[in-house]
């Protein structure tokens, strides 16, 4: 582990100096905002870029920066104004990472995935996250389910009481895995 410390002060930095986003293990209250609509969920990272004269922004100009995240991540929506408090868990979570690939980040920090999310939907998730990171995408993937971590991460940080006590490159061998988390654990 190397690199230089710093300190980020707020979301703006993150995503315009450092090219940052974060996915919120709780979309309902930190990641979404359920009564707005998909377009303004998916565009608020955006939002700076896009004004053009004064404060507004083109609803073209939006619609297009937006479009290629949502159909990438094939999110089920009937329109572009629905509310996204009404589409379910799994379409509701590829908003929330919508709108960072619509900012291009580089760096991508997923919190709990899949939490609150079918089967289904989850092994879909898992294939985006993989297929972002075949892409270029660095993705940090913040999980406490462990047959997730192993199936998702190159690389596993053991963490305890807010510090990392190990870590374990990863054989994707999940009998292994699991016991080398845990001895670091202990």
């Amino acid at each position: 582990m190397g690199g230089v410390r710093t300190r980020i002060s707020g979301f703006r930095e993150a995503l315009e100096r450092y090219r940052i986003g974060y996915v919120s293990e709780d979309r309902k209250q930190e990641g979404l905002i359920l009564l707005h609509s998909v377009r303004a969920n998916t565009s608020i990272t955006i939002w700076r870029r896009l004004r053009s004269f004064g404060q507004w922004i083109k609803g073209s100009a939006e619609k297009a920066a937006i479009e290629p995240s949502l159909r990438q991540l094939d999110v089920r929506a009937q329109s572009l104004s629905q509310s996204v408090g009404t589409l379910s868990g799994g379409n509701q979570q590829k908003v929330s990472i919508a709108k960072w690939l619509a900012a291009n980040v580089e760096i991508l920090i997923i919190d709990e995935p899949t939490v609150g999310i079918d089967i289904k939907t989850k092994n879909a998730l898992h294939e985006l996250i993989w297929d972002l990171a075949a892409k270029g995408k660095s993705i940090l993937v913040i999980s406490s389910d462990m047959p997730e971590v192993i199936r998702l991460s190159d690389r596993i940080l053991v963490m305890r009481n807010h510090a990392i006590v190990g870590e374990v490159i990863n054989t994707h061998q999940y009998e292994e895995m699991s016991e080398s988390i845990m001895a670091r654990l202990s």
